[in-house]
């Protein structure tokens, strides 16, 4: 990979950085779900209406209390396992190590901290400071 990527939507600069700040940070909701395998999740919080909010699927976890999910599909890799859940509307994926015993259907909470989480203007896509 480069030293400096340059991600272009529609022949228009998202964003011009070195590959790890492009996943640390990305400028916007598009390159957040760019870069990155599997992608960022991006979820329209009820508390947050004109905002997104983007969390790595590796920096959620499940969790007593939080945000309330249903389990929807788990595919196991071998080292890890992706649990994609259903969050209101939206659709969130999980990353967690090893193989994982939950049920398609399975109610459960996910969580992640404060520091983990990216907030992007619902209506322009831009990362909000």
């Amino acid at each position: 990979m480069a030293d400096q990527v340059v991600l272009l939507k529609s022949g228009r600069v998202e964003q011009d950085a070195p590959p790890a700040e492009m996943y640390a940070r990305p400028a916007t909701a598009f390159a957040a779900r760019f870069i990155g395998t599997p992608p960022m999740n991006l979820l329209r919080l009820a508390d947050s209406p004109a905002r997104l909010v983007g969390v790595r699927p590796e920096d959620v976890r499940f969790a007593d209390g939080g945000l309330p999910v249903r389990v929807t599909s788990v595919e196991y890799l071998g080292a890890d396992s992706l649990v994609a859940c259903a969050a209101g509307a939206d659709t969130l994926t999980v990353r967690v190590a090893g193989r994982v015993e939950l049920a398609e259907g399975k109610n459960a909470c996910v969580a992640w901290a404060p520091d983990a989480q990216h907030l992007f203007d619902i209506e322009t896509g831009r990362r909000i400071p």
